[in-house]
């Protein structure tokens, strides 16, 4: 087992794996609202930053996740 922080990019993060959240987790689900508010957030931080033609971190909180296959992971608190 690994105890270590590393800082990924989202885009890597979400296409190089497959998550699946335990059914202990599932009491703390988002609603609608919440992922249209992430969403437009993370959109209007891309868009701004393009138009001042600068490059920077959009920091979407922490990401805890148990590794049990080569590219599959359980989300433990993210």
């Amino acid at each position: 087992m690994s105890n270590f922080v590393e800082e990924f990019n989202l885009k890597d993060v979400l296409c190089d794996g497959v998550y699946s959240i335990p059914m202990y987790q599932r009491n703390y689900a988002w609603g609608y609202d919440e992922i249209i508010q992430l969403l437009q957030d993370s959109a209007g931080f891309v868009k701004k930053a393009k138009e001042a033609n600068e490059t920077k971190n959009y920091y979407v909180g922490t990401l805890v996740v148990c590794q049990y296959d080569s590219n599959k992971y359980e989300v433990i608190d993210g």
